[in-house]
């Protein structure tokens, strides 16, 4: 009544038909509820008042739109900017979400060398972001590096850092970086769970197993930790404590493939096989391309004597990725059980090209090659 009273102060009388205004609801009609198209599960008020309702139904579910903006981006406010720094925000801005992130690779490098030592710390950053996005890890450690001359004290630029250092392959500068990431925030925890990882695949376990540990202190919630600590464990036969952990990622996070493969692994190793398989099963209805997921797979079914959906894992795995040697020696057994040697013979030789030391392959492919000899 209180709205209606104000619509009435202005529009007294109105087109006809129209319901009698002493009584009717102006806000249903022109300023009713709606679905928002950015959030399609949200309804709001819609405060633009429109003459008439618009006819469709405005509370109709909405498809959610997932579509990345491709192309050029312009200047909105302020219309022009000297240079360097109209390249500097176009850069950033066309690096930062994907537009056009080789071009803003480009500008923003332009517009830094332009501006020299008055280059913004921001600029300096989102270039090494665009690096990393790119998978540039050397690029991106150079751009980490020079944004560190400029404020040496941010951990998070130490930890990126050495992310980028561990992409390509320098564990002791990464390790470096992490540990003086953790210096100057102790909790910080993706600086813990990437330094964990490290410390893992060289062999300190026990620092490896702190380092997740103080990780899911700094953030309990902390999906990665709880399923990298979790593969720790179950490396270590503790499948117990692996499949408690591997679980507590799952409940961060119920969409994460990676904690569905791992404790995939952990019922495997403890001869659950069904529930085993459904774990495999969900990584990779969640990342149709997960190969190691999918490899898993199918060495389970493999090994409940499901030859046949075993081979097809096998084979979309090498589709997946044609250098993992595993799969064509898997793949091999599978069909030199089904009797298919020659096919058998392809995939070890496949193998062992890969991996021209693997001793099993070299043993399967003999044994194949004299099965078709006795055959002869």
């Amino acid at each position: 009544a209180q709205f209606r009273e104000r619509c009435r102060s202005c529009h007294s009388q109105v087109a006809v038909p129209h319901p009698d205004l002493a009584a009717s609801n102006c806000i249903s009609c022109h300023m009713p509820q709606r679905r928002t198209d950015d959030v399609v599960h949200v309804v709001m008020t819609d405060h633009f008042i429109q003459r008439r309702k618009p006819a469709r139904d405005l509370l109709a579910p909405l498809q959610e739109k997932d579509v990345a903006y491709h192309g050029d981006v312009v200047l909105y406010d302020p219309p022009q900017l000297a240079q360097p720094e109209r390249d500097l925000y176009a850069g950033i801005a066309l690096a930062m979400d994907g537009a056009d992130r080789a071009r803003g690779i480009s500008v923003l490098e332009k517009g830094i060398a332009a501006a020299g030592k008055a280059a913004p710390l921001e600029a300096q950053i989102e270039l090494a972001a665009a690096y990393t996005a790119e998978r540039n890890p050397r690029a991106a450690a150079d751009a980490y590096r020079k944004a560190l001359q400029i404020d040496p004290g941010l951990p998070k630029l130490h930890y990126n850092l050495g992310r980028a250092l561990d992409q390509f392959g320098d564990a002791q500068g990464a390790r470096e970086q992490y540990e003086q990431a953790l210096r100057g925030d102790p909790n910080l925890p993706e600086a813990h769970n990437n330094l964990a990882a490290l410390l893992a695949r060289t062999g300190e376990v026990q620092r490896a197993t702190d380092e997740f540990q103080s990780a899911i202190r700094a953030r309990p919630i902390n999906a990665e930790a709880h399923d990298n600590l979790g593969n720790l464990y179950a490396g270590q036969g503790r499948l117990g404590e692996a499949q408690t952990e591997i679980e507590a990622a799952l409940q961060a996070d119920p969409a994460f493939p990676s904690a569905y493969n791992n404790l995939g692994k952990a019922l495997g190793l403890q001869g659950r096989l069904d529930l085993a398989i459904g774990r495999f099963e969900r990584a990779v209805q969640l990342d149709p391309n997960y190969a190691e997921a999918r490899y898993n797979l199918g060495r389970t079914l493999h090994a409940q004597g499901k030859r046949d959906a075993a081979i097809a894992e096998y084979r979309r795995v090498i589709q997946l990725n044609p250098s993992l040697a595993q799969a064509h020696l898997s793949l091999g057994v599978a069909l030199g059980e089904k009797g298919q040697v020659d096919a058998a013979i392809e995939q070890f030789r496949e193998a062992l090209r890969l991996r021209p030391d693997d001793r099993e392959a070299q043993s399967d492919l003999q044994l194949a090659l004299e099965m078709k000899s006795t055959r002869r």
